[in-house]
């Protein structure tokens, strides 16, 4: 299966190590993968997107666009309906056909979002089924593992969330202490990329124990600066930590519940 992996890594500046140690996999299965030897899964694309920070359809070969695909299809159509007219069928007739198909195809566009095997904990700290951990340059990194994906539509994602689907990561929160907001068993999608509390708002956090999911703000005049972290539930005390003894994930922006 031919594929963009090794030019969006070098172009990234990336080793094949790197790329590995990110997906959370190694450099044998990166080389087999850029190289067309491993069928490229839903789930590789999207371990390899996080890696690359990129979207997943970025690293498909893009010699045959969609796009001149779709064009390819509307002229064979246009060929048949010239050899067969239809009553009141012209080309300006199907012209507003394509392009009305063309609006439709734009508004059903989806992007995956991966849905990360770990459970935010929401009382006493929560247990990792990752590892979840500082890489170096003061964000928390993941190193595996993907339970799946969940396709949402583009525009949705983009205008009404606000949020980049490579930026978007979905997590399973358990415990009590966000009731009646969020309830164990939860999915909240998380905004990597908005990592600041302020304004204050319901974040995804690693504690120094555990990923938890919290409401977090920062305490003005403070010195040094902390954060308070408090729950829903009032049967759960909040406390305080300083910026430098927590990794804030992201902030959630959406949550999805069975009924």
């Amino acid at each position: 299966m031919d594929n963009r992996i090794k030019e969006l890594r070098q172009a990234k500046g990336l080793t094949l190590q790197q790329v590995a140690d990110k997906a959370g996999t190694t450099k044998a299965q990166v080389m087999k993968l850029e190289k067309g030897d491993r069928r490229l899964t839903d789930i590789w694309m999207v371990r390899l997107a996080i890696a690359l920070a990129c979207d997943p359809k970025e690293l498909m070969d893009t010699r045959r666009a969609p796009s001149a695909l779709s064009e390819s299809e509307d002229d064979q159509d246009g060929d048949q309906n010239a050899a067969s007219p239809r009553k009141g069928g012209g080309s300006g007739d199907r012209s507003k056909t394509s392009a009305k198909a063309a609006s439709v195809n734009k508004g059903r566009q989806s992007d995956n979002v991966a849905e990360i095997d770990v459970r935010g904990g929401m009382g006493g700290g929560g247990e990792a089924g990752v590892a979840y951990h500082p890489d170096g340059k003061g964000d928390v990194s993941i190193a595996d593992d993907i339970r799946g994906n969940w396709s949402l539509p583009s525009e949705y994602l983009r205008t009404e969330l606000h949020v980049q689907p490579t930026a978007a990561r979905i997590i399973e929160v358990q415990g009590d202490s966000m009731t009646p907001t969020l309830v164990s068993g939860d999915r909240v999608m998380i905004d990597i990329n908005d990592q600041r509390p302020t304004p204050p708002g319901i974040f995804a956090l690693w504690d120094g124990f555990g990923v938890v999911v919290k409401r977090i703000e920062h305490i003005p005049n403070s010195d040094p600066p902390l954060l308070r972290i408090s729950s829903d539930n009032a049967n759960h005390a909040e406390y305080q930590r300083t910026f430098d003894e927590v990794n804030i994930i992201g902030r959630v922006i959406w949550f999805g519940r069975r009924m």
